[in-house]
């Protein structure tokens, strides 16, 4: 009889709790404290393109200018030297791409500090070479042939690895009428294989019988493999640059423990991120070790002198650590349980290898942005297996995700189908967490959001609202200039900002007298409503403190309006693009095509509808197989890939987890079962005995 010791459900608990607590121990031993070297900012120009020979006399390299208005660029002389520099090499132009760390020769930063440093440095060529072999070996079986489906996806997997190699590669392949770039080239093959994904996954939609992918490594040779691309993967998320996001996410932690409100519309430049990157950051601040010394005087007060002063290149800030390694360690913890409950713990063990070390992956590793809805829809697809709550969380995060990347929700109804096939409880419970985690996060939002005042180019240029005058302060007084609007854009969701604009919007004049500051305005001005003004600077602090105490003494709804209204101003119109050094396939389709637009609503639309067909196959299959939904979710997510604003030559983070599914998914019942639960007749073959002849 077999012990609850002994049982495999306990085994695979022992056996991937010693894993988790291996990498982690000694990730965080060889993590930096401090980062003495010069610091990899992310707009340092590949060098593959302009290489930079190195200067005869050492110097203090020249800080790069961040991604931020002039007024606050880093104003810190240097130090000065006691020999006299020679003249440096001119800086190259600046570039609109972002280099990974270690991408194009860079190496990443570490630790000078330390006397022995056992992490291997490694850069783009060797990691990408060695992720092409471990793939390749992972996922190639020549039995019982070559052609299957599981050779075609690790064929693809390794195909991406070589392509992201070469994205930031400008240098011209072939020559004559049709001469592009190595980068143009590699936006076509990632388009090419996101499409191939995209069939793979109807094609599981599609396909009856699915035959297991068997592990082509013992379970302990790949406890070694795990830990070793564990190992490397800890490394980049300890020595990466701090992104973008992960800076606002920490500014925008400030403002909720400081104020007990979410940044939108009230620390520009830094409001632009998801919900869900705030209240990460916010949650790992609270941890008694997260923040040095030096950095737990910083407030948003003075926000602006700090932020000159590049706090970000200097300091070791513990909070983000945190949050991108736990971010990894939960998709690795998804990744295992999806691998063991659609296969086996070998097949578990293969996923989570293939996802340490597959660039796609390692590319978003220090990027909450996109790890945070990742973790979410990784977890999402590891509770359809589970029992009972198994639909409940499901449909839960998976609609969570959705507030980090709003594409996810296009997987909704494929989710709800495949539940409701199942049985009618099923599809409740998917349908009840789907709305539970949607009310939610829009009543965080509309709680925990201060309205601010709509901007001219934000909500009321998508709303075609252009106003007429501008404020300025004159002295003492506010005054209101006429001004000659512009054409309205056109915009798919004007009805909605219209209908998010409607109401709680005051005159001027009620403004001023709200925000008690001893402004006067004219008597002409003051019965202007505030849509009709375009305020900037000074005069829009004046104005938008006033508008905030009205809106506090607002009906719950209106001010509920007014909060929705400015979270999604600040992340889908905002002031500042965090867009900037993102690789963009469309850009190099389209360029400035003045059709570009409709293009991409065409290719939206039909992404849309895509995701509606695919649920409508999933619901009319016949029965509710664990690879249909599955299919129908990779085929989806695919499909909102190539249909987003990057396409498929970045953030390929997002659909990784699908495709790791499709490689474990295989059919739940066998064939006698399928049969009875299609209504075919049963098999009418004589059974064959075999008599073995012999003698005494």
């Amino acid at each position: 009889m077999q012990t609850l010791a002994d049982s495999p459900q306990r085994q695979s608990f022992k056996r991937y709790a010693l894993l988790a607590s291996t990498v982690v121990a000694v990730a965080l031993l060889t993590a930096p404290r401090s980062t003495a070297a010069e610091p990899n900012d992310p707009n340092t120009p590949p060098a593959v393109t302009q290489p930079t020979p190195e200067p005869a006399i050492a110097t203090p390299p020249a800080e790069p200018e961040d991604a931020k208005p002039a007024a606050e660029a880093d104003q810190t002389p240097p130090e000065p030297q006691a020999v006299e520099p020679l003249e440096a090499p001119p800086a190259p132009p600046p570039s609109d791409i972002e280099p990974l760390a270690g991408e194009n020769g860079a190496e990443p930063t570490h630790n000078a500090n330390l006397k022995f440093d056992l992490m291997p440095r490694m850069k783009t060529p060797t990691m990408t070479w060695i992720a092409v072999v471990l793939i390749l070996a992972l996922t190639l079986q020549t039995r019982p042939t070559w052609f299957t489906w599981h050779n075609l996806d690790g064929l693809a997997l390794a195909a991406m690895c070589v392509l992201m190699a070469i994205r930031a590669d400008d240098g011209v392949l072939n020559s004559g009428g049709f001469a592009r770039t190595a980068q143009w080239w590699s936006f076509v093959g990632l388009t090419l294989i996101g499409g191939y994904f995209l069939l793979r996954g109807l094609n599981l939609v599609a396909t009856r019988r699915v035959p297991p992918f068997g592990a082509n490594v013992n379970e302990g040779a790949m406890c070694v493999l795990v830990i070793a691309a564990g190992l490397v993967a800890f490394q980049r998320i300890a020595e990466a640059d701090y992104s973008p996001a992960s800076r606002d996410g920490f500014v925008g932690a400030l403002q909720i423990l400081e104020h007990g409100e979410l940044p939108y519309g009230a620390v520009d430049g830094h409001d632009a991120r998801s919900p869900l990157v705030y209240g990460a950051h916010a949650l790992a601040m609270q941890v008694p070790y997260g923040l040095d010394l030096d950095l737990r005087t910083l407030r948003l007060s003075d926000r602006h002198s700090w932020e000159r002063a590049g706090w970000w290149r200097d300091n070791e800030i513990m909070p983000i650590r945190l949050v991108n390694a736990a971010l990894f360690v939960l998709l690795l913890l998804g990744v295992a349980g999806i691998g063991h409950r659609q296969h086996s713990v070998a097949m578990g063990q293969t996923l989570v290898a293939i996802a340490c070390i597959f660039p796609g992956m390692l590319d978003c590793l220090s990027r909450p942005e996109i790890m945070i809805p990742t973790v979410l829809m990784t977890w999402s697809l590891a509770f359809l297996r589970v029992p009972m709550v198994g639909p409940l969380m499901s449909g839960l995060l998976l609609t969570a995700a959705g507030f980090g990347w709003v594409w996810a929700w296009l997987g909704l109804p494929v989710l709800i189908a495949h539940e409701a096939k199942r049985g009618a409880a099923h599809g409740v419970g998917a349908v009840v967490g789907s709305a539970a985690a949607l009310i939610g996060g829009v009543w965080l939002i509309a709680t925990f959001t201060a309205p601010s005042l709509p901007r001219a180019d934000g909500a009321l240029a998508a709303a075609g609202i252009q106003p007429r005058f501008e404020a300025k302060l004159n002295g003492d007084s506010i005054t209101v200039a006429s001004i000659e609007p512009s054409t309205p854009e056109s915009s798919m969701l004007a009805p909605m900002w219209r209908l998010l604009l409607r109401g709680g919007q005051p005159t001027l004049g009620d403004a001023i007298a709200a925000s008690h500051s001893g402004y006067k305005v004219a008597p002409e001005a003051a019965s202007t409503p505030l849509q009709e003004i375009a305020a900037s600077g000074p005069v829009r602090g004046v104005i938008q403190a006033g508008y905030q105490d009205l809106m506090a003494g607002a009906a719950k709804l209106e001010r509920a309006r007014m909060s929705i209204r400015t979270a999604l101003e600040s992340t889908w119109k905002p002031e500042r693009t965090p867009m900037r050094g993102e690789y963009n396939a469309w850009r190099a389709w389209l360029g400035d095509n003045p059709r570009a637009v409709l293009v991409r609503r065409i290719v939206r639309i039909v992404a849309a509808l895509l995701g509606l067909l695919t649920a409508l196959a999933v619901m009319r299959s016949d029965r509710a197989e664990q690879h249909r939904v599955v299919g129908g979710l990779l085929a989806v997510m695919c499909a909102a890939m190539l249909a987003g604003t990057t396409g498929m030559v970045t953030n390929l983070a997002l659909i990784t987890p699908f495709v790791l599914a499709a490689l474990a998914v295989k059919t739940d019942e066998d064939v006698a079962v399928r049969r009875r639960a299609a209504g075919e007749p049963p098999s009418t073959a004589t059974p064959r005995i075999t008599v073995e002849a012999g003698g005494s």
